[in-house]
């Protein structure tokens, strides 16, 4: 019998990161991407992590960890939401600094010396900034406490503004500041940032970014199903349940109910409610999908095409439960069985899906225990997927091709050809110093979507780092594929030129 081991929800430590990353591998996410762009590109940044318990806030500190602690000093710090722990580490922040670079020093060129003295500090700022070198230095704070007390609001604005101001004040460093929380309130998120604003907390940071989810990043779609497949530990999942994690990463569902989907769906408990719950989802989906008609019958089936057609949808643990006389008075009628096996319905036709329901619905069990909300995302994406695979054999209209804007993707692949001719891997500061880059800028602006209309124009000005995490995704928004494929520092070309020949 498959005893399964339990899942983390959480990664506390170094240590368990790496043991994660060995196990399961590292997930490339936009939400890390994006973070490592701006730092690549800014002096100064701000990314405040605003997530609920479980959403991944950690484990992107982690990775930043891993990342940067060859480039430049790293401080890493754990409040666990603890006002008292963020005032010491505030008060103390200079000796802390100085550790953190001597650390840093003993990383790079094996050299130990003092790093408990401010003077370190100073003499640290004073060579990096004569040779002009400007290494990265990391603020890596993970549960600061945001207080939703209005009582406690104004002590910890006071300390949070003493905290930018320090670190602000290092000079010779390009200083970054990644910091987690809990969600908080959009009314105390505005006076937050107010009241930082006005001691002039924010003004001193290039850039200042909140992020509300941890998303996937474009074009990994693929290693994301390897990664769903490693969590189940070696239980086969039914693919539908696996597409539907998978979708849930890239529209950044809190990390924690993408692992108790997978929980659930190896646990198997079954119920017959849920499966009446997919039904219903499923014939709402189909409703939205197609033309409706009526049907002069005494029985009800679940939709009716504008030809006549009764469509019936059978979600089933079995298929010996279905009655074949049903809808006998209408004259065409299709079944839609959703199950491990088909039926022969004689005088209908049939479009069976082959799905583990039974293991289906334990999965969505699982969410429905912990999050209703959550549960009914997940139940109309798992719907949007079946019905996806369904509406081609409805319609009987083969899937159609994409049309190409031949001109501009012709021209888009042969930029993006030359940009790659001489490595596979670039980084983001490479490309975007590149006139290739702004070639490829200036071929994306006139389909570019309204929201990222001003960011375009920024880039075509001054192309930096993060620039070209934004070229990927006008590609993935406009074409459905990505221009590039961003992992970290580390950037691929993407599948957007998959179907063109050079």
């Amino acid at each position: 019998m498959f005893s399964p081991k339990s899942l983390p929800l959480s990664i506390k430590s170094v240590e368990e990161y790496r043991r994660y990353v060995k196990t399961y591998g590292k997930l490339p996410t936009k939400t890390f991407n994006d973070i490592v762009g701006h730092i690549e590109s800014e002096n100064r940044g701000l990314y405040l992590l605003l997530m609920p318990p479980g959403s991944g806030k950690s484990f992107i500190l982690f990775q930043l960890l891993d990342e940067f602690t060859a480039k430049g000093p790293v401080l890493f710090e754990s409040f666990s939401n603890s006002s008292e722990k963020f005032k010491s580490f505030v008060n103390t922040l200079e000796v802390r600094l100085a550790q953190t670079i001597a650390n840093w020093i003993h990383t790079v060129t094996g050299k130990t010396i003092g790093g408990n003295s401010p003077e370190l500090l100073t003499i640290a700022c004073a060579i990096a900034e004569a040779t002009g070198v400007h290494i990265p230095l990391l603020f890596l704070l993970d549960e600061v406490p945001l207080e939703r007390e209005e009582s406690k609001l104004e002590e910890n604005i006071q300390y949070m503004e003493t905290f930018l101001r320090k670190a602000d004040g290092l000079a010779g460093f390009k200083i970054h500041v990644v910091l987690t929380s809990h969600a908080i309130s959009a009314d105390l998120q505005e006076k937050l940032f107010d009241k930082l604003r006005e001691r002039g907390g924010l003004q001193r940071y290039n850039i200042v970014l909140i992020f509300n989810k941890v998303e996937l990043a474009p074009g990994f779609e693929d290693e994301a199903r390897d990664f769903v497949k490693k969590l189940a530990q070696g239980f086969l999942l039914d693919p539908y349940l696996v597409d539907t994690a998978v979708e849930m990463l890239k529209r950044g569902f809190v990390f924690r109910h993408v692992i108790r989907l997978i929980d659930g769906a190896r646990r198997r408990e079954a119920s017959r409610d849920l499966e009446t719950d997919l039904h219903h989802v499923l014939v709402g989906e189909l409703k939205k999908k197609l033309p409706q008609g009526k049907a002069n019958i005494s029985s009800r089936p679940d939709l009716v095409l504008v030809d006549g057609t009764c469509i019936e949808v059978k979600v089933r643990f079995s298929t010996s439960d279905i009655n074949p006389l049903q809808h006998a008075e209408c004259p065409k009628k299709l079944y839609i069985i959703v199950a491990p096996e088909s039926q022969n319905i004689q005088g209908a036709r049939v479009i069976h899906r082959k799905a583990d329901v039974a293991q289906i619905v334990s999965a969505l069990q699982a969410l429905k225990a912990e999050d209703k909300k959550t549960y009914e995302g997940v139940l109309g994406i798992l719907a949007q997927t079946i019905v996806t695979s369904i509406l081609p054999d409805i319609t009987q209209v083969p899937k159609p091709q994409p049309v190409l804007e031949d001109n501009r993707i012709r021209l888009i692949c042969a930029i993006l050809s030359k940009m790659f001719r001489d490595s596979k891997t670039q980084t983001r500061s490479y490309i975007a110093r590149s006139n290739v880059f702004k070639a490829l800028l200036h071929e994306l602006a006139p389909i570019t979507p309204a929201e990222y209309k001003e960011q375009l124009e920024k880039c075509m000005k001054n192309p930096v780092a993060s620039c070209v995490d934004l070229a990927s995704d006008i590609s993935e928004k406009v074409y459905g594929k990505t221009i590039f494929r961003i992992e970290g520092s580390k950037v691929y070309i993407g599948n957007f030129c998959i179907d063109q020949q050079f």
